[in-house]
């Protein structure tokens, strides 16, 4: 079998993810937060399966806001693959001064926070995306908080 982390240079693989449930945001300086992610991989244009796997990191204005674990996938070509990912804070709370930035955009978008989702890894393929967190009316369902020390994968 042949594996590639490029296939066809005018179309790559492409990451989406979406926010199926989130903690420790509406008390954000204070408690630890949680994703609940639903991350595809999308080979359809490939020539070659691309293998992806390793930490997945959410971010929010270029600063960590949880990290977790990607299962090691190998996406045919042409093919799509779906995990999901708990990623958590590890039992730290947001920093003051972005919680208050989320906040702001929270009203000025109305109840739409983005965010970014980066997939890292050293022997595959590494992809990152935006995402919408709606935190207003359609709010996601809360995910279990994890504790620290806890397995984030």
């Amino acid at each position: 079998q042949v594996y590639a982390d490029v296939t066809d240079p005018s179309r790559g693989p492409e990451i989406f993810a979406a926010v199926d449930g989130c903690s420790g945001l509406d008390d954000a300086a204070l408690a630890p937060r949680a994703f609940n992610l639903t991350v595809t991989v999308d080979n359809l244009g490939g020539r070659y399966n691309v293998r992806v796997g390793g930490d997945i990191v959410v971010l929010y204005g270029g600063i960590s806001l949880t990290t977790g674990i990607v299962e090691d996938l190998s996406v045919p070509p042409h093919g799509v693959a779906e995990v999901a990912v708990r990623a958590g804070s590890g039992g730290l709370g947001l920093p003051e001064e972005l919680a208050v930035a989320m906040a702001e955009e929270l009203k000025r978008v109305g109840g739409v926070v983005r965010l970014e989702v980066r997939v890292l890894s050293l022997n595959h393929t590494s992809l990152m995306c935006t995402v919408n967190l709606n935190l207003g009316g359609g709010a996601p369902a809360p995910a279990p908080s994890l504790r620290a020390g806890s397995s984030q994968g």
